[in-house]
């Protein structure tokens, strides 16, 4: 199954790229067009932008699917400042606050931690009423079990936890793709990384008082560099 979304992935990037490509030059030229059919070119473009991020996002949950290795010694919180800057959140903007507790140093496999930190920050930025500034903690605490447990949690939308299941589904989402953006893909490739590294992923979360998502990793692997 790997093989076959790795494979389906490749061969749909390519004709993908040249519909958005095509599709935004011709939207440069399309002064002389009906109303009408402007808006279907550019629904068409809109269309083609969003298939190749769920081909992107069904290829990251391929390369989620298998446990990478030998795992390194990682610190977190140099994920965190590096998730941080890829996606843009410094300097603070509109208000937002991004509060980051001490984070251990940990062992796994570098670019699956980062995936699942850019994940859980994305949705944590995204599922926020507009007009009201994000505000999200990242703390970490010691397991009885010598592990860590790592939560990220902020003041957004939040859900009604009947749906926790169903969150980490492929393709699931609870909002409208007209509210808010998205494959529907984040969640089920972070659970994916977090079995992989031996873990779990729980959450906590009421409607319009936020989520709390809490990752529980081991600190040490047999399978280390």
């Amino acid at each position: 199954m790997k093989d076959f979304i790795s494979l389906a992935s490749h061969d749909l990037r390519g004709p993908l790229g040249k519909i958005a490509l095509f599709g935004s030059r011709l939207v440069k030229k399309a002064d002389n067009l009906e109303p009408e059919s402007k808006e279907y070119l550019l629904r068409m473009q809109k269309t083609a932008l969003r298939a190749q991020d769920l081909v992107d996002d069904l290829q990251v949950f391929s390369q989620a699917s298998v446990q990478g290795g030998p795992f390194r010694k990682i610190c977190l919180a140099t994920v965190l400042k590096e998730v941080i800057a890829d996606l843009d959140l410094l300097p603070p903007k509109n208000d937002r606050q991004i509060l980051i507790g001490p984070l251990p140093t940990i062992e796994g496999n570098p670019i699956q931690l980062e995936q699942l930190f850019k994940n859980l920050l994305s949705n944590a930025i995204k599922f926020y009423d507009e007009g009201t500034p994000p505000k999200i903690e990242v703390t970490s605490h010691p397991c009885k079990s010598g592990g860590w447990e790592i939560s990220i949690k902020d003041k957004g939308i939040g859900f009604n936890e009947k749906y926790t299941e169903r969150i980490f589904r492929p393709f699931e989402r609870l909002n409208g793709k007209s509210a808010y953006e998205g494959t529907g893909m984040g969640l089920a490739i972070c659970q994916k990384i977090v079995e992989n590294h031996g873990g779990t992923i729980q959450v906590q979360s009421q409607p319009g008082k936020g989520s709390c998502f809490t990752v529980i990793l081991p600190a040490t692997h047999k399978k280390t560099l």
